[in-house]
């Protein structure tokens, strides 16, 4: 379970390596950066990357699983009053590593995107 108020204190090894990939840096000097600035990246409330950026984020990140727009519910919680996994707010993730599959956004703004749907 992980609250979602606070950075973790690592990243996924999926989202290392996609940094890896695009800032051609080893995974020390990646996981020295999040340390450093994971309390500033996660405080950021709203992030427009422009369009080159976008473009860098999927040439690195598609061959990780990551991209751009990911399509996902909003809650990382069991809908099910029952279920173990279930809580009334959303500042708790108790599921994670979500079923992906590979899609298309359609969007005004950035035109066609891959993305990724759970």
């Amino acid at each position: 379970m992980q609250d979602m108020t606070h950075p973790p204190l690592n990243l996924p090894p999926h989202v290392e390596a996609m940094l890896m990939s695009a800032l051609r840096q080893d995974l020390l000097f990646i996981r020295a950066c999040w340390s450093a600035l994971s309390s500033t990246i996660w405080s950021f409330k709203v992030f427009t990357p422009s369009l080159e950026e976008i473009e860098m984020l999927n040439g690195h990140g598609l061959l990780c699983g990551i991209a751009f727009g990911d399509l996902y519910p909003p809650t990382r919680v069991c809908l099910m009053t029952g279920c173990p996994n279930h809580h009334s707010c959303s500042n708790v993730a108790t599921l994670s590593d979500p079923v992906t599959y590979k899609a298309v956004w359609y969007s005004l703004q950035y035109s066609v995107l891959p993305v990724h749907v759970t």
